[in-house]
């Protein structure tokens, strides 16, 4: 039917995700004219303590790929992962509310114990609710997806709004999230409890625990890379340049949030296509239109970034503007990663991912520990530079011995070091033309890279359950 079409889900969920995950950005007006700079430099390091927690997530990272090899005994897997999820989110949740009361580093030391208490219910509730979230998008129930995150983000707007006017300051974001996860926990197992009223199976948990593990000890050493930089920040720099850091970093999560649009809906296909040699030339083009996006998405961040911030922000927060470009070429290197390495997930323990991570976070550690100090923002910038280039090129090589994909090489690296040198250059030599310029390096790049690539088959993917 047509609105089971990959194009319908693309928009479906798309547009969802867009919603949830960019109105943090679409408050910025809002949050910051009711948050100082420091509060708001608060704020984004209880919101990466919340990120930090989430990476322990237990199961709903191998669900896509054990749903594909469990397809008789799908009720017992979501059952398992839902009731493995709760239970172990409590200990995650406890562990977080003493990491911010005990405040190591004197890094919470604005935080009070009643908005540890609060974060840490944050936690627990998103324990329980990424696995139901996973689960509808498996089972292809757009519209179910549809209610629950339109209900969610209605909530947590709605209660933040709220909260801010009523001069609640940072609890207004903090209780809103705990609502809003709550009913969202809530209408999840109402719309699936069917499928997770069944009994735990001991084995399946043990394969659960098997495969996630290893992706926790990835996503903590990837952490490294992207959340420790930030606590370090707060904790040399302090909470206003934290705060002029994230606002920074919000803008260029919009192209994050794009992306996670594709992650959403891929996410799960992918595994379906790796089988054969039709699904992997489906795999490559793919693959390759979405890196040619995403590099005209960073250039079009670039162009439109100044007016767009002087326009909604006081001036006080704008005080990033400089490491923007740096900023972008690194999120395009981590997202390009994201892509690449998609040959390490294939194996039925990912080892591969936690040994690079773990390599480079224990790299950074010490490299961040004497840049951020002595250099500020920018010493951070070049350090990150070149440990997500390198990462970049380590996961491509890696993942093409596991499971060779037939990309286009030379032409994906011949746009992406152009697309660098636009991105770093654009404010010193063309900052007028940059939309233009966008625009052409779009079709030009799409062009060039897929007039020989005709493998890509929507009706492959259309048929993909």
């Amino acid at each position: 039917m047509m609105k089971h079409s990959v194009f319908w889900q693309l928009a479906l969920y798309g547009g969802l995700t867009l919603l949830q995950k960019g109105m943090g950005f679409i408050l910025l007006p809002i949050t910051t004219r009711y948050l100082s700079l420091a509060e708001y430099g608060t704020l984004e390091l209880l919101v990466l303590t919340l990120t930090l927690a989430s990476l322990f997530e237990i199961s709903s990272g191998a669900l896509p790929k054990m749903a594909a090899e469990q397809q008789s005994n799908g009720h017992k897997l979501l059952s398992s992962a839902v009731k493995l999820s709760a239970s172990y989110g409590v200990l995650v949740a406890a562990v977080c509310w003493l990491l911010v009361i005990s405040n190591p580093f004197d890094l919470y030391r604005l935080i009070s114990w009643q908005q540890a208490a609060l974060l840490a219910l944050s936690v627990w509730l998103m324990m329980v609710l990424y696995p139901l979230q996973v689960w509808l998008r498996i089972k292809n129930k757009p519209e179910h997806y549809c209610l629950l995150v339109g209900s969610q983000t209605l909530v947590q707007s709605s209660v933040t709004l709220y909260g801010l006017s009523a001069g609640w300051g940072i609890n207004a974001i903090l209780i809103a999230g705990v609502v809003a996860n709550l009913a969202a926990a809530c209408l999840a197992l109402a719309l699936l409890h069917r499928d997770w009223q069944v009994a735990v199976d001991s084995k399946l948990v043990k394969d659960i625990v098997s495969y996630q593990s290893r992706l926790i000890g990835a996503s903590l050493a990837l952490f490294v890379l992207y959340g420790l930089d930030r606590m370090m920040i707060s904790h040399w720099l302090g909470p206003q340049v934290l705060a002029q850091y994230g606002i920074m970093l919000k803008l260029t999560e919009v192209i994050a949030v794009c992306f996670a649009v594709f992650e959403m809906w891929w996410g799960p296909k992918r595994f379906q296509l790796a089988g054969t040699t039709a699904g992997r030339d489906s795999l490559v083009a793919v693959h390759q239109l979405v890196l040619v996006l995403l590099m005209a998405g960073l250039l079009l961040v670039s162009a439109i970034a100044a007016p767009v911030l002087r326009w909604l922000l006081p001036p006080d927060y704008l005080g990033g503007m400089t490491w923007l470009p740096a900023m972008l070429v690194v999120l395009g290197s981590r997202l390009s990663t994201s892509i690449l390495d998609f040959g390490c997930y294939t194996q039925a323990k990912p080892v591969w991912l936690t040994r690079i991570n773990g390599g480079y976070a224990i790299v950074a550690i010490p490299a961040l520990l004497w840049a951020i100090p002595q250099w500020g923002v920018p010493g951070l910038l070049v350090v990150s530079a070149i440990l997500y280039g390198s990462r970049l090129v380590v996961f491509g090589y890696l993942s093409q011995r596991l499971l060779p994909l037939d990309y286009q090489f030379n032409r994906l690296i011949a746009l992406a070091v152009t697309s660098a040198a636009i991105l770093l250059l654009q404010p010193l030599i063309f900052p007028l033309f940059t939309g233009l310029l966008v625009i052409t390096w779009l079709l030009t790049a799409a062009a060039v890279l897929l007039r020989h690539r005709a493998a890509l088959s929507f009706d492959t993917l259309t048929n993909l359950r």
